[in-house]
């Protein structure tokens, strides 16, 4: 997904806020090489060959964006406050069982970059749901790597931008209805694959040719592997609506109903 937009397309979705800052430098690369240890491992790898900029810098994770011989490519770096505090996000604790063999040997290496197992599960995890979207046909970055804290995806967005998140941009009430209408056939899809994000609102979406493009699963769970899915979907729910108030006068509980009746899983199976 890394295909340049349009002039046009710039200029329709600019972003309120966020801007290439090619002009900073990277903190996570020093004159004698990179301090987070797993980024380094990945650029001996030569699964990119340059750190370009930093594009976003959280409480959660900083997001660089990489050159690389086959495109732009975004490394997640988690914080460290995140990496310790994911074993107590009991919401999202159950269902999340590693089958991918890149996760896989990713959490078996963990200790080589400085976190636990039980830590790097998660990061893993994330990279595992992602993969499965990937394959599935969502529209998500393309999994490239995972080691220690660090997730490799592709770039979304040119040389000239990153994609705008949909909270940063302006736009009419109807196109602003539509996006929405997208989120909730997106979270739809999600569910009726066996998913459910976590963490949904338009804070975790991109705009990228006229589609939305979801992003950020570190909390997303496998709905028939969990206790309580249904108390997930509605925190879901919450954020979406409250995220797209402008352009929708959408309850949590009607985006709820909505979100089931489209995916075609019966409530009394999410409820059970």
């Amino acid at each position: 997904m890394s295909k340049k937009p349009t002039d046009s397309q710039h200029e329709k979705y600019r972003s309120k806020e966020r801007k290439p800052q090619t002009n900073r430098k990277a903190t996570e690369q020093t004159d004698s090489g990179f301090a987070d240890p797993a980024l380094a491992y990945l650029h001996k790898k030569r699964l990119f060959t340059e750190l370009l900029y930093e594009h976003y810098s959280g409480k959660e994770a900083t997001i660089y964006v990489l050159d690389s011989a086959d495109g732009l490519l975004a490394a997640k770096i988690y914080t460290d406050a995140r990496i310790r505090s994911f074993q107590r996000d009991e919401l999202y604790q159950e269902g999340r069982f590693i089958t991918n063999n890149k996760a896989k040997k990713a959490m078996m290496t963990a200790r080589k970059f400085g976190i636990t197992s039980d830590q790097a599960q998660w990061v893993s995890s994330e990279f595992q749901f992602l993969s499965d979207l990937f394959v599935a046909g969502l529209p998500v970055p393309e999994p490239i790597e995972v080691a220690g804290k660090v997730l490799i995806m592709r770039f979304i967005g040119d040389h000239d931008a990153p994609a705008p998140r949909m909270s940063d941009v302006r736009m009419e009430w109807k196109e602003g209805a539509a996006f929405f209408q997208q989120a909730l056939d997106l979270y739809a899809r999600m569910l009726k694959l066996g998913y459910i994000h976590g963490d949904y609102s338009a804070y975790n979406m991109l705009i990228f040719e006229d589609q939305l493009v979801l992003i950020d699963f570190p909390q997303t769970i496998k709905w028939r592997e969990h206790p309580k899915p249904i108390k997930v979907m509605e925190q879901d729910m919450r954020g979406l609506t409250m995220s797209f108030s402008k352009y929708t006068k959408c309850t949590p509980e009607e985006a709820l109903q909505e979100v089931i009746k489209r995916s075609g899983i019966s409530e009394g199976e999410l409820r059970a």
